[in-house]
């Protein structure tokens, strides 16, 4: 076979349109990218999720292997807040290191420019981006939601198996955001196959009366998220004493334990739905007049774009504040000033996100505000390097 009949292009075509230059920044940067969403997805998940998981394991009964699930579920959620923080963390110490090695000042002294060098940076802010614009709209919503009713459902079955003493079942439920007792439920016998009889529930629930439900048998039902409550009757009693209403039933779903899943298109809580049904609930808030939650949601939709923007917002500071001369000596220094810029980034955020969800500022410039300052102070400071090193 005569080789000079392939032209060198087929042979080179088969190589990935990186030049050496890219890949030897982007190969520096992987490493401390992989590093940082590690560490600040397994740190927020600790004080975000798994502290409140311990705490149910061991005051309400709640099985390890819920838990578990329970976790790794909420996972894609904290993933979107630690890949920016990732990117930051990943561009600072890769460009501080060969800041401190004087390799930038060698890759300038070839001729390359200082804005060539950070091209690979902001690929990978872009990158990031992309990934976690993906997970937030398409992965966590359903993870979140799946995790709401793993834990619901995880609660609820505790009933079944909390206190038994003489074959009686004494459940108390607290609300977990105010401790106080929600409901108080009370079964006399405890069948081979769970369903419990002799029901006897009271919700405490509203403030202005008391619910009474008694029923000849209760089991919990996965499918529904609740107990199912079989030949009962529910009373409706004043605070004081004073007789409200009775009605009989037959069959009757409660959701004790826990929150029943939410109807997505009731729900205002923005982390639950993707964009698409986010603007579903926005509408319906919105022509029944209920405008605070409306422009609550309008406020999160447009957050589900700009918090991955903030890949890219890390990757040009991060990148610039490495490359500038004699700045960092350490990884700790690193570290430290990427913890300072997270802070300041996400509590300038938090706070245009409350003027928007308030009605200060319009929802587009609420949650955009914070991403446009950050982009501009990677510019200002990349200008500025640049007339110092003139």
């Amino acid at each position: 076979m005569n080789y000079q009949r392939f032209p060198k292009s087929s042979r080179r075509s088969f190589k990935l349109p990186l030049s050496i230059l890219d890949s030897w920044l982007l190969g520096e940067m992987i490493p401390p990218l992989i590093f940082g969403i590690s560490i600040f997805t397994v740190v927020s998940l600790s004080a975000g999720v798994l502290i409140d998981l311990i705490r149910k394991i061991v005051e309400k009964g709640l099985h390890f292997e819920v838990a578990i699930r329970v976790f790794i579920l909420n996972l894609p959620g904290f993933l979107v807040l630690s890949l920016p923080m990732a990117t930051l963390l990943a561009t600072l110490m890769c460009y501080s290191k060969l800041s401190s090695s004087n390799e930038l000042v060698a890759l300038r002294s070839l001729g390359v420019s200082r804005k060539r060098t950070l091209l690979p940076a902001i690929a990978i802010g872009l990158l990031m981006m992309l990934g976690s614009l993906l997970i937030n709209d398409s992965i966590a919503p359903a993870a979140t939601r799946q995790a709401k009713f793993e834990l619901s459902a995880g609660l609820g079955k505790v009933v079944t198996s909390s206190l038994i003493k003489d074959n009686k079942i004494v459940y108390p439920y607290f609300d977990p955001n105010s401790d106080e007792l929600s409901y108080l439920f009370h079964g006399k016998t405890l069948l081979p196959d769970n369903t419990i009889q002799n029901v006897t529930l009271l919700d405490f629930t509203d403030t202005g009366r008391k619910t009474i439900i008694q029923s000849e048998t209760a089991k919990f039902d996965s499918s529904s998220n609740g107990f199912r409550f079989s030949n009962g009757t529910t009373l409706i009693v004043s605070n004081t004493g004073d007789f409200i209403s009775k009605a009989s039933f037959q069959s009757q779903i409660f959701p004790i334990g826990a929150d029943v899943v939410e109807n997505m298109r009731l729900s205002k809580n923005a982390e639950n739905m993707s964009i698409h049904e986010a603007r579903i609930a926005e509408k319906y808030f919105f022509e029944n007049g209920e405008l605070r939650n409306a422009r609550k949601l309008r406020v999160r939709i447009h957050e589900k774009l700009s918090i991955p923007a903030a890949c890219l917002v890390f990757a040009a500071i991060g990148s610039v504040l490495g490359s500038r001369p004699n700045r960092l000596t350490s990884k700790s220094q690193g570290f430290g000033l990427s913890v300072l810029l997270i802070f300041t980034y996400y509590l300038v955020s938090f706070s245009f996100s409350a003027l928007g969800v308030n009605g200060t500022l319009p929802p587009l410039l609420a949650a955009w505000a914070p991403v446009v300052i950050g982009l501009a102070t990677g510019g200002w400071l990349l200008h500025s390097s640049n007339v110092q090193l003139r």
